[in-house]
């Protein structure tokens, strides 16, 4: 068993390419844990720690907070790594993607309350004086919606994404087909508007 003073020496196995590196506790006076090893791995692979998978003899480590002497790693043993290593502009890519995801959260949002306040009107809540004005604020607002979604297709549209950039790639083809159905939605509430608006003049 290791002391508090001792360094591991551990081969680090991963993408076929095996880097021989030093584990050592991060704490002055502590055993290295499996977490210090995957400092090591990540200094040594490029894998970051969030995205690493660390397995040993067949068994994947779980708990970054079990000494290494727990989990029978000794000196020179064989330790693979697999993971996805940092790509700063696929990162940037999927940041962007995701801001398009949460402005149509925030549209999806506007879309609820112009539709309760349609049932209200439907339902009688509004005295039928007030139907006129509110219905006009109504598809005035369904009417940004709409053209805010139309600006995050055009930003989505507007990403360079290389063919190696499979994981940003897969993002945007989903985020794209998300906010065309919610652009689905909205058309059907402007007719559903169109409509009230109809009735209310012809009645």
């Amino acid at each position: 068993m290791a002391t508090t003073s001792e360094r591991i020496p551990v081969t680090i196995v991963c993408d076929n390419k095996r880097h021989d590196v030093q584990i050592q506790s991060s704490k002055p006076h502590g055993l290295p844990i499996v977490d210090d090893l995957q400092q090591a791995a990540e200094e040594a692979t490029g894998i970051p720690v969030s995205k690493q998978r660390v397995i040993f003899k067949g068994k994947t480590l779980r708990n970054p907070g079990s000494m290494l002497c727990e989990v029978d790693i000794e000196p020179f043993s064989r330790v693979m790594i697999v993971g996805q290593r940092f790509d700063p502009e696929q990162d940037a890519a999927c940041s962007s993607i995701q801001k398009t995801l949460d402005a149509c959260q925030e549209a999806e949002k506007k879309m609820k309350s112009v539709q309760e306040e349609m049932n209200g009107i439907t339902m009688g809540y509004l005295p039928e004086s007030l139907h006129a004005q509110s219905l006009t604020k109504l598809a005035r607002t369904a009417g940004g919606i709409t053209e805010q979604l139309v600006k995050q297709l055009e930003k989505l549209d507007a990403l360079i994404l290389g063919e190696e950039q499979t994981q940003a790639r897969t993002r945007r083809k989903a985020a794209v087909k998300h906010i065309q159905a919610t652009l689905d939605r909205v058309d059907a509430m402007i007719q559903s508007l169109t409509d009230l608006q109809k009735k209310n003049v012809e009645g």
